[in-house]
């Protein structure tokens, strides 16, 4: 899921002149990082002695790439549509879920 909705939240926050190099680096980063874990599986593979450090290795590379990005989700700005909407709609005036909320949201984007 993160694949698809981070190129959609950099073309709403990132300044014009930066959008097309972030979504590049974006697509370029994920293909090393998918070129790495898959030498790194390749060459544990054949780890004849490992035990159980084959598959903790892995795993532990594994979690500390997305800790950093939890840890560096505090800096990121939000969405700048999320105030509109808040201020369009008060608590409670409309349901925040289901199909008629975000059809009475595409409806009033249009206008």
């Amino acid at each position: 899921m993160i694949l698809a909705a981070v190129p959609v939240w950099m073309a709403e926050v990132v300044p014009p002149y930066l959008r097309g190099a972030l979504v590049q680096l974006h697509a370029v980063i994920l293909v090393v990082g998918y070129m790495c874990a898959s030498w790194l599986g390749y060459g544990i593979f054949f780890w004849k002695d490992g035990g159980s450090a084959t598959w903790r290795i892995p795993f532990a590379i594994q979690c500390f790439f997305p800790l950093c990005l939890l840890l560096g989700l505090y800096w990121c700005p939000e969405s700048r549509e999320y105030p509109l909407i808040d201020a369009f709609w008060p608590s409670g005036s409309i349901s925040n879920t289901g199909i008629g909320s975000s059809l009475a949201y595409s409806q009033w984007k249009i206008r």
